[in-house]
């Protein structure tokens, strides 16, 4: 995990990809407040291992929490209903939520697109129109 001073935390699935999300934060006016890359294969068979990750990154209170990742093992929609069911919990609890950003590309894709129902999150398919939404939501923007 790698802490910074700005707004944005980033979850990515694997380092090329956290790399390039980083740099779009950037280019679209963002600032990152942490990052944390669980490389390529660490979350293809079991979703339920990214859940006390998102609680941890949760626990920084950035302003924004965007998770990225291609799936073609993993299926992005468990990984989209891990978010929701802590969204829903934290809301219950009355604990802090960040605006939460899902770039969700691969495998059940289009599923992943119901989790959102009830909660904030956004569930994007391209890298950069995450990014974008990550840097304006961090400015008070959209």
């Amino acid at each position: 995990m790698v802490k910074l001073d700005g707004q944005i935390a980033v979850i990515s699935n694997g380092a090329g990809e956290g790399m390039t999300t980083l740099d779009q934060i950037v280019q679209a006016g963002g600032s990152l407040s942490l990052w944390i890359d669980l490389g390529g294969g660490a979350l293809s068979a079991k979703p339920e291992v990214l859940d006390d990750f998102i609680e941890k990154v949760m626990d920084t209170r950035p302003q924004v929490l965007l998770f990225t990742a291609f799936f073609q093992i993993g299926k992005c929609d468990l990984f989209a209903e891990s978010f929701r069911k802590i969204y829903l919990k934290r809301q219950a609890d009355s604990a802090y939520i960040p605006q939460i950003i899902l770039r969700l590309d691969g495998r059940n894709a289009d599923e992943a697109k119901q989790c959102s129902e009830g909660t904030n999150m956004l569930i994007l398919d391209s890298s950069l129109d995450a990014c974008v939404a990550a840097a304006k939501l961090s400015k008070g923007g959209m």
